[in-house]
C-alpha cells in the first residue's frame, strides 16, 4: 500500500520530476519504517510518494509509482539520500541514471559519530 500526499491522484503528473529525495522514518522506535520521496524541485507540496518500509523494496515501489503518473525512473538524474547501502543499490537498480548525492545532514552524523569514536580510543 502506497500513498500520494497532496493533490488528487488523477490530477498528478511526474512527468518532470528528476531530481529526488529519499528519507525513511521508523514510526515507533525500530518499528514500522515509511520511506518518503520528494520530488526537489517542487515548491508547492514537494512530498510526491510515501510507502511502508524501507530500502530497496521502497526506491523499487517509487519507480513503478512515478512510471504510473507519467513519470520515468530513467529520467531521474539525482536522488539525495543518506548512505544506506540498501538506497544506494535501489537506485542503481531502479534509477540507472540519477547520481546520488549524500545529504549533508547525514555526512555530519557520520563525521560526529566518527569524532566520538576517536575522542573515545584517545581518553584515558
Amino acid at each position: 500500500m502506497h500513498h500520494y500526499v497532496g493533490r488528487m491522484l488523477g490530477e498528478l503528473d511526474l512527468a518532470s520530476v528528476a531530481t529526488v529525495g529519499v528519507d525513511e522514518t521508523a514510526s515507533r522506535r525500530g518499528q514500522r519504517y515509511v520511506t518518503v520521496f520528494l520530488d526537489m524541485q517542487r515548491k508547492q507540496a514537494p512530498v510526491v510518494f510515501s510507502v511502508p518500509g524501507h530500502g530497496k523494496a521502497a526506491i523499487k515501489a517509487f519507480s513503478v509509482f512515478l512510471a504510473e503518473y507519467g513519470g520515468d525512473p530513467d529520467n531521474v538524474v539525482e536522488v539525495v539520500c543518506d548512505m544506506s547501502q540498501a538506497f544506494l543499490s535501489g537506485v542503481a537498480e531502479h534509477q540507472p541514471n540519477a547520481e546520488v548525492t549524500v545529504d549533508w545532514f547525514h555526512i555530519v552524523q557520520t563525521f560526529t559519530k566518527a569524532l566520538d569514536e576517536v575522542r573515545k580510543k584517545r581518553a584515558p
